[in-house]
């Protein structure tokens, strides 16, 4: 038997390779722009993303030992946190708008959250803590290793944001206003280990850190408010209190979170069997399942099942506990603040806690579906799972059906309580009462397809934070690739249309049938709705296959989305088809209508001068018809030579010949062919003798023109006495 070494090797994710695609598309976009400050700025974020690219690209085909591959494996598990904080902000930057800023900072945080709570958290997912702990180096070094390549990439992806939105001009965003974020980023180094460490996950540690901050900023607010009241309880407590508060406690809290962490490695073990090594992983779900032990007893074999499910779905009910917490803290905090202060306002506000519980419930709701099947991967039970003697397609409906429940009941139905409960119907009234019910559609629609997405996402990973991850990659292809049909099909439907119209001619023939514009609205909304929900079932399909094997390809996977896009990609071009026929035909309509209705006036406005008798002779010739001609033959005329447009100005015009002349002083006469000569057009009307001038029969003396007297001093032209 021949025995070998394994051959080690240095894992490269492609995904490195879009780190520098956001900066070499803001160079190429600025390539030809004014703003040297923005684009040397770019240019910066460029060698900076391509001197960690280069490093990470040279380090893959080198032979790296030791401290070498363990920072390539912290390097390798933060890849998610840097397309998040990296990535992401460069994308959305792109575009130069304060609509987009809140996106570029909110991924950015996010991403920096989520690197801080991974750094610890996906050794516990991976089941690699145990090995990690027990390689033969002091837990020191294995944690300041941890903590730099921490540091490293969360400073990297503050300068990035730095560089990106302070030189730009459109986002107005300020070196202090990067300092700001900035703490987000400090944040996530100091107590994201901690959390991560305690909560034995990278999602819950993730929630704790961006949650606590707020809860303890709440109770020392209540408390400073308390203290205040015993000792002046007739003056309103200082602002400065709250101030100086959150500068010296920041600062504490981010040293103590960080020596805590420390010593929480250090003096971290690993249990791995015997004694409660069950609920090791997941300690928070003990609450949880005593519950549900009560209120579903084990009676059944249907109830034993659905309890299981809903144990699975330990980090909804953690953001919904979190949730209902934050909502009491405000509410305590509203009931202490002195009304007409800035702190009393901001709670009474609705936009505030709205903004809380659809960030949290949105949470939950992805995380309800993140978790129906990777985390039976995670904790090693869909073997078990498999052989259970219930079909595999029921078991997948009950997992569908009870991660739509509780998404449901954490993600929609708490906040909207909360809410609620929180204000009054007038405040609400007042905030979502203007709302139409479209829009409302259209967030229900959006959300749906997103808890779909996430159950997909969930039968192709292993672990909850990576379905998770999943989920926000998947959805932002989707989005993306449906952006970019939406363009291409809206400019292709524009030219088409275009064209169509161009060819019509001056009076465009009524359609026999066309539909009204709320038919075409109606329309289009099925069949964005329909479409949305032929998405969701292929999803649901492909997501039932894959949550019966225990490992899904990448290959499947591929095919599957690749499949899905371009059946989506083939349905909205028939559709796209299809609404550019109603939308031509309403066009017709409208054309024909308006055209309709434009004659109409002017033929009212003809008839109107006519019966006052501002219809004169002069005003007939220079329209080139007579006094006695009806108005519908008149109007008839003018559309013959001049088109529609020249409907609109018969008002105008009528007003205009009847004004009184004006001074002939500069009046002068010149001969036909001078004025051919120089491109004078002569008035039609013979002012001698209107009565004789016909428009088959001119005026036969040469017309008047009118000529400044400082045009005439130039030309040396003298003008010809008034006729009496």
């Amino acid at each position: 038997m021949n025995l070998a070494l394994p051959r080690y090797r240095n894992h490269f994710h492609p995904a490195w390779l879009l780190l520098p695609v956001p900066p070499l598309v803001a160079v190429a976009i600025n390539w030809f722009g004014d703003n040297y400050t923005e684009f040397l700025a770019f240019g910066i974020r460029t060698v900076l993303i391509g001197i960690l690219l280069a490093a990470i690209v040279a380090l893959r085909f080198s032979n790296v030992t030791g401290t070498g591959l363990r920072l390539l494996k912290e390097l390798r598990q933060q890849l998610p946190g840097t397309l998040l904080a990296v990535l992401a902000p460069g994308v959305f930057a792109w575009h130069e708008d304060n609509d987009t800023l809140p996106w570029a900072v909110g991924s950015f945080g996010l991403g920096c959250l989520l690197l801080g709570a991974n750094a610890f958290g996906a050794e516990f997912e991976q089941r690699t803590m145990g090995g990690l702990l027990a390689q033969p180096l002091r837990r020191n070094r294995i944690f300041v290793e941890k903590l730099g390549v921490l540091i490293a990439v969360v400073l990297l992806a503050t300068l990035n944001l730095g560089l990106t939105l302070v030189p730009a001009e459109g986002f107005h965003f300020n070196f202090g206003d990067d300092v700001e974020v900035a703490l987000v980023a400090l944040l996530a180094v100091c107590s994201g280990p901690l959390f991560s460490l305690l909560s034995r996950s990278t999602l819950a540690g993730l929630v704790f850190t961006a949650v606590t901050p707020a809860v303890l900023f709440m109770a020392i607010t209540l408390s400073l408010g308390g203290i205040h009241h015993l000792l002046s309880p007739a003056d309103p407590m200082p602002e400065a209190w709250i101030t100086n508060a959150a500068s010296i406690g920041g600062p504490v809290y981010l040293v103590v979170t960080a020596l805590l962490g420390w010593r929480t490695f250090i003096r971290l073990q690993s249990r791995e069997g015997g004694g409660r090594s069950a609920h090791a992983l997941h300690p928070l779900s003990l609450p949880v399942d005593r519950l549900f032990r009560r209120v579903l007893p084990s009676g059944h074999a249907w109830s034993a099942l659905i309890r299981k499910e809903l144990r699975l779905h330990v980090v909804p009910w953690l953001v919904a506990g979190i949730l209902v917490g934050l909502t009491l803290l405000g509410w305590l905090l509203r009931w202490q603040a002195e009304p007409g202060s800035a702190l009393a306002n901001g709670l009474n506000d609705v936009t505030t806690l709205s903004v809380w519980s659809g960030l949290l419930g949105t949470l939950s709701l992805i995380v309800a579906g993140a978790a129906s099947v990777a985390e039976e991967r995670e904790l090693g039970t869909l073997e078990w799972q498999l052989t259970q003697p219930t079909t595999l397609a029921r078991q997948w409906w009950l997992k569908a059906t009870v991660a739509t429940g509780v998404a449901l009941l954490l993600g929609v139905l708490l906040p909207a309580a909360l809410i609620w409960l929180s204000f009054e119907a007038a405040e609400l009234t007042k905030a979502f009462g203007d709302m139409p019910l479209v829009v409302f559609t259209a967030y229900g629609t959006f959300f749906s397809l997103l808890f779909v997405v996430a159950l997909y996402a969930s039968s192709i990973s292993r672990s909850t934070m990576k379905a998770t991850a999943a989920t926000v990659f998947i959805a932002g292809g989707m989005g993306t690739c449906l952006f970019l049909l939406g363009l291409a099909g809206g400019t292709l439907m524009e030219s088409q249309l275009g064209r169509h119209t161009e060819k019509w001619p001056a009076p465009v023939d009524p359609p026999a049938w066309a539909p009204s514009p709320e038919l075409c609205y109606s329309l289009a909304s099925a069949a964005i709705a329909l479409t949305a929900a032929g998405v969701a079932v292929a999803l649901l399909i492909f997501a039932g296959q894959n949550s019966r094997r225990l490992h899904v390809p990448t290959a499947s996977v591929v095919r599957q989305l690749t499949g899905l896009m371009f059946g989506l990609a083939l349905v909205l071009s028939c559709e796209l088809v299809l609404a550019s026929q109603f939308v031509l035909l309403r066009m017709k309509a409208d054309r024909a209508s308006w055209q309709a209705e434009l004659k109409e006036q002017a033929i009212q406005e003809i008839r109107r001068a006519q019966a006052d008798g501002r219809f004169t002779a002069e005003v007939a010739i220079r329209l080139v018809a007579a006094p006695t001609d009806p108005a519908d033959a008149i109007i008839q005329n003018l559309i013959g030579r001049e088109g529609f447009d020249a409907l609109g100005t018969v008002g105008s015009r009528i007003r205009a010949y009847n004004s009184p002349a004006p001074s002939t002083s500069g009046t002068f006469r010149m001969s036909p062919e001078l004025a051919r000569r120089y491109g004078l057009m002569p008035t039609p009307a013979d002012t001698n003798n209107p009565s004789t001038v016909t428009p088959t029969n001119p005026p036969a003396v040469a017309p008047a023109f009118q000529m400044s007297p400082e045009m005439q001093k130039r030309y040396g032209i003298s003008p010809t006495p008034p006729s009496p």
